[in-house]
């Protein structure tokens, strides 16, 4: 299995380095690769790892939110978010403010604990599979 990529930049430079990754080869929360939901602009970044990354340049606070909701969603982890948790990390020890780096730590912690349980048939919170 191939290693997550792992930014070479810190803060919000880091995002710079997300063209690296195969976002639209990854499975999260709401399927593989980049999934809409209609016109809805209030889901944009639903679906959209990449883009719910992105998002911490311009909106932090919906980008952590629309990240909880693509890579930690009610307590499932996923393909994409180990791929995700790099950038976070990265993110989260450079440029941001104290609120916006507590919440991505925050993030981080939940993906921990989540991914230490396997849920073998996705009908409750854990780690998809043992990928």
């Amino acid at each position: 299995m191939k290693l997550p990529h792992q930014p070479d930049a810190v803060g919000i430079r880091a995002l710079d380095e997300l063209g690296r990754v195969d976002w639209a080869g990854l499975e999260h929360a709401y399927g593989k690769g980049v999934t809409t939901f209609g016109s809805n602009q209030s889901l944009d970044s639903l679906g959209d790892v990449s883009g719910s990354l992105s998002l911490l340049r311009s909106d932090p606070l919906r980008g952590v939110d629309v990240l909880y909701s693509n890579i930690c969603h009610q307590g499932t982890v996923y393909e994409a978010t180990a791929c995700a948790v790099p950038f976070v990390a990265a993110v989260a020890a450079g440029d941001v403010s104290d609120d916006i780096r507590a919440q991505l730590l925050a993030l981080l912690g939940e993906i921990a604990l989540e991914g230490s349980y396997i849920a073998p048939r996705r009908s409750h919170s854990g780690a998809v599979d043992r990928r």
